[in-house]
């Protein structure tokens, strides 16, 4: 008999589908998972006694934003020690390709999100995108979401206009392109301009051809205050207009005047699903989220991007319209923390309130003073517990961080936020130990096979023989975040291993850069039909008992 290359001995097996845990060792051969039982007599190069750890899949990350972070940082220390190892990049319509030639300078300034300015950008297309990956050797997995701004951006412009049924086309065409050579599917950033620009129309148009390839279609809704159900309901219509498999992005409501508002959306899924329509809902364990400061800017005032968005800032008359739009946003300015301010790291930290009273300005004042040179990111609170939790209980939700993978050592780049580097534990740690919300059954299915199966990829998300050995080992009596919001770069706790194909690339929190991951393309002709049901949870493991 062939020996296995690795047999972990005297865990729980924690399969990713729901199912109940039980006592058994895992074994795998050349990357793969090869044996699950009593393989005490089998022979194995490596035995790794792992007793009174849990077993599980690596945690698939579906919302992440790691397109260009993995290049700079393909060891991605800050996802890989939280246990996940795979991401599908790309979200939020925010992704880095496909875009053409002459539109990349100007796309790569609307993406600062996902910015890394170290990493030269020399691709056009997703393959091309995802060869550079593979050349970056990373440890992660990363799979890609064409995103709608640089497709939009390529074609039209930055104009906040309709596209004419010829630039719909080549919107199309390009996005068949990028499903061709391996994209998930598409996302949408309905409240970054000039994604915020698409109307019904052309979404349903795009959405169509996500339909016809069997693919993803994500969305960042337009609104998550006072408008979140209309946006919701926007979503389902380019949905059932099209018939795409929908994932509605990181859901949640913002600003306590709208507090309970979630409700009503999950209502809306509900019904939606009722109806025939495939759709399922992301979000992630905080009551704070993170984005730039710009989105709080009228959408009128972002026509033509950043540069038209500063020339009104210049003009006085336009410089006030601004800020008399600007002075009552859903989540309070004493609530909106500055993360990073190019060039102006003292204010690293503070509030956007702070920032105005320091300077005599109110704060609309001081965040469109800061509007007129620079888009700091912000981290924005104002969100409701019980919300948060009636999302994470809601069976048709899974988790995706909506973070970067980055190297914790380089402080030099702003406060992000902590999910960058907690998110997993942290779901863990809160909602399935201290306050249960879900069983740890439940949570590692909604980490792991829930989101590969909503992505399309069958390989990887369940411990089976002859899928990748993507693997975790965690103590779910002391798994913990350390990440807090002022100090977001510590490790969590109790996670012991982490294995990419078969490697481990992980013990006890320290990284090794060891090249196991690479691209994950999506051959959306063979898995047709598949990930089109969402996957049930298992009887009576939906809720922890409590």
């Amino acid at each position: 008999m062939t020996p296995l290359d690795v047999v972990l001995t005297g865990g729980v097996i924690i399969d990713g589908t729901g199912a109940a845990g039980h006592r058994a060792d895992l074994g795998w051969r050349a990357g793969r998972i090869a044996a699950i039982g009593d393989l005490s007599g089998v022979p194995a190069e490596d035995r790794i006694d792992v007793e009174g750890r849990v077993i599980a899949p690596g945690f698939v990350d579906l919302h992440g934003h790691s397109d260009l972070s993995v290049l700079d940082h393909p060891a991605g220390t800050s996802k890989i020690r939280q246990g996940v190892t795979t991401e599908i990049a790309g979200n939020c319509g925010l992704a880095v390709a496909p875009v053409a030639p002459e539109a990349v300078t100007g796309v790569r300034g609307l993406l600062s999100i996902v910015e890394v300015a170290e990493v030269g950008w020399a691709w056009s297309g997703v393959a091309e995108y995802l060869d550079r990956v593979d050349h970056a050797r990373p440890n992660l997995g990363i799979a890609l979401l064409a995103g709608h701004l640089a497709i939009r951006a390529s074609v039209i412009g930055l104009a906040q206009r309709a596209p004419r049924p010829d630039e719909l086309e080549q919107m199309c065409a390009m996005l068949q392109t990028a499903l061709d050579e391996g994209a998930v599917g598409l996302s949408l950033g309905l409240m970054y301009p000039p994604s915020a620009y698409g109307g019904l129309d052309e979404l349903a148009a795009l959405a169509g051809v996500v339909a016809r390839n069997d693919a993803l279609l994500a969305i960042h809704l337009r609104d998550y205050a006072g408008e979140l159900d209309a946006a919701v309901a926007e979503a389902l219509a380019v949905a059932e207009r099209s018939g795409c498999r929908l994932q509605i992005s990181h859901l949640t409501t913002t600003g306590r005047r709208n507090w309970g508002s979630v409700g009503r959306a999950l209502a809306a899924i509900d019904a939606a699903a009722e109806t025939g329509v495939d759709v399922a809902a992301d979000c992630y364990p905080y009551l704070a989220g993170s984005t730039n400061l710009s989105q709080l800017a009228p959408r009128w005032a972002m026509d033509g991007g950043q540069d038209g968005l500063r020339a009104r800032i210049a003009d006085p008359a336009g410089r006030t319209k601004i800020i008399e739009a600007m002075i009552d946003p859903a989540v309070g300015w004493d609530e909106i923390v500055l993360g990073r301010v190019p060039g102006r790291p003292e204010l690293d930290g503070r509030t956007v309130a702070e920032v105005g009273a320091a300077s005599g300005r109110s704060p609309a004042e001081a965040a469109v003073e800061l509007l007129g040179t620079v888009d700091p990111a912000i981290i924005a609170f104002g969100r409701s517990e019980a919300d948060l939790r009636e999302v994470l209980r809601h069976p048709r939700t899974m988790i995706g961080s909506d973070g970067l993978a980055v190297d914790p050592d380089r402080r030099d780049r702003g406060l992000p936020h902590p999910r960058y580097f907690g998110a997993y534990p942290g779901l863990f740690q809160r909602y399935v130990r201290e306050d249960p919300v879900l069983t740890l059954e439940e949570a590692v299915r909604r980490c792991t096979s829930a989101p590969a199966a909503r992505a399309g990829l069958r390989d990887r998300g369940q411990l089976a023989p002859g899928l990748r050995a993507d693997v975790v080992v965690f103590d779910p009596e002391t798994i913990t975040e350390r990440s807090t919001y002022l100090d977001p770069w510590a490790a969590p706790e109790g996670i012991d291993r982490v294995f990419v194909g078969g490697r481990q690339v992980a013990l006890h929190g320290v990284v090794e850069a060891v090249g196991a991951g690479g691209s994950v393309r999506v051959d959306h002709d063979r898995i047709s039909g598949a990930g089109r049901s969402f996957p049930e949870p298992v009887e009576g493991q939906a809720a922890a008992n409590h």
